[in-house]
């Protein structure tokens, strides 16, 4: 595929076919609604969208299958297709959480998305007690849920995409480890499962808040990254901001990208420290405009290497 413009008109904008610029509806839909925020995603620049599921264990099956059935739909008119979603938080290996999970697989395959994100179980002692402590009880409790997900992804054709962690020491404040925090423990888990069905999904500031340098992770990491989260930080706040407004190295994240060959998308996962609550709509739509002319910065030069 040759060039598009960019918000600028130039045509230094490289449109790859194997890499979309995406973001999270999440950042828009109580505000405009799931149809009016993919219509402001499109007309923001981006290529595709990231959904946010909701817990929907509380409305019927078949009334949120047809309301996804619907989502799909107007993503197809208006030519914004979606390549990942994100799964509800889980809290606990149990039936419910067995059957949210696997309902968010199967509305990732009618969106056709090729990816849902998963958040893995957590250690809950947020009470400086670190969790290499019970690492071993909480991947036991990982290999059980995901073992339970993985015949529904490969029925549906999704993949699921384990996410990198943090918790939180509540007697000091400060962000700790938890599962899949650093290197060696996500590339344990992506690797036990051996499935083409499981991928890892990196969040660059998560990596960040547990001392971990998002480049390295990266590097290290290699082919097991499937999709990303890409939001900054500032090394102390999750603050899932635009990047460069925090103080991650995106040129350094950039360069990994490209040195392992990234073959993903590359997805904002953006919040409240960006669209502010109290900004008008008019300024989100400009916020989010800004957005993807900063998105499509960063694409050329995981593209160009530079």
């Amino acid at each position: 595929m040759g060039s598009v413009p960019d918000e600028s008109g130039n045509q230094n904008y490289k449109k790859v076919i194997h890499m979309k610029l995406a973001i999270n509806t999440g950042a828009f839909s109580k505000r405009f609604g799931d149809l009016g925020t993919l219509n402001l995603i499109k007309k923001a620049g981006f290529d595709a969208f990231d959904f946010t599921i909701p817990d929907s264990l509380g409305m019927g099956y078949d009334e949120y299958k047809k309301y996804i059935e619907k989502i799909k739909a107007y993503s197809e008119e208006v030519a914004l297709p979606c390549v990942q979603t994100h799964a509800p938080e889980t809290f606990a290996y149990d039936e419910k959480t067995v059957e949210l999970l696997i309902r968010s697989i199967e509305y990732s395959a009618i969106l056709g998305a090729e990816i849902c994100v998963v958040h893995p179980l957590r250690s809950t002692l947020d009470t400086g007690i670190m969790y290499y402590e019970n690492y071993e009880e909480i991947f036991a409790e990982n290999k059980k849920l995901f073992g339970k997900l993985i015949p529904a992804a490969k029925k549906f054709k999704v993949k699921i995409a384990i996410e990198n962690m943090f918790g939180m020491d509540l007697n000091r404040n400060i962000y700790i480890a938890n599962t899949c925090s650093h290197t060696l423990d996500f590339q344990r888990y992506i690797d036990y499962f051996g499935t083409e069905y499981i991928t890892a999904c990196l969040d660059t500031g998560h990596a960040a808040l547990v001392s971990e340098v998002p480049s390295d992770m990266i590097v290290k990491m290699g082919d097991r990254i499937g999709a990303l989260h890409v939001q900054d930080v500032d090394f102390v706040h999750d603050l899932h901001t635009l990047p460069y407004m925090g103080a991650l190295d995106w040129d350094a994240i950039c360069k990994a990208l490209k040195k392992i060959n990234y073959r993903g998308n590359l997805v904002f996962e953006i919040g409240n420290s960006y669209f502010s609550p109290q900004m008008d709509d008019s300024v989100v739509r400009a916020a989010a405009k800004f957005a993807g002319v900063v998105g499509k910065s960063l694409v050329k030069k995981i593209v160009n290497g530079s």
